[in-house]
């Protein structure tokens, strides 16, 4: 800090700052509001885990909400990687031809959810064990839910573009 700018005696006219910024207060409790209910969204469950069950499975919940949000989060690397060259299509290809893409694009989304669902049946007990070890291979089950809802989050990435491109309003 350089001299005269900001001096540590300015904190203390907190009540003059408020008064000279109308809209100051409200703004603060709407960004704390924000900031608190996002916290209560991505830490809650974890939370509720481990009050209800204990710490043993908030570790487990936790590596297996990783390994889906991680999925769902590949979900919206790829999303964001077609959505370019379905918007060209979009504009220069016939309709009956964008149509068919978007069925394509559709049915190979739905493959991916299920592969996803299917790879954590087969095999989530063996990738929980090797992440966290042998005691977290007890997971499997909680990974199965938290699977199911990454592959419907890339079926809903994939809505929500498609019915943008193609000027329908989700929901109507």
């Amino acid at each position: 800090l350089q001299k005269g700018n900001l001096k540590f005696s300015d904190i203390t006219q907190w009540r003059r700052t408020v008064r000279e910024n109308p809209g100051l207060l409200g703004f603060l409790g709407v960004t704390y509001a924000s900031q608190t209910i996002q916290a209560v969204l991505q830490h809650g469950p974890l939370l509720a885990v481990g009050y209800f069950l204990g710490t043993r499975a908030a570790g487990v919940y936790r590596i297996a909400d990783q390994l889906a949000k991680a999925l769902s989060k590949l979900a919206t690397l790829v999303t964001q990687a077609i959505y370019p060259e379905v918007n060209r299509q979009k504009h220069q290809a016939p309709e009956a031809e964008f149509q068919r893409l978007i069925t394509r694009i559709s049915l190979i989304v739905f493959g991916a959810g299920a592969l996803i669902v299917l790879i954590a049946l087969l095999v989530g007990r063996q990738v929980l064990e090797l992440i966290g070890g042998p005691e977290f291979s007890q997971g499997a089950p909680l990974l199965l839910p938290l699977a199911i809802a990454a592959s419907l989050t890339w079926r809903r990435l994939h809505s929500s573009r498609s019915f943008t491109l193609t000027g329908r309003r989700i929901g109507h």
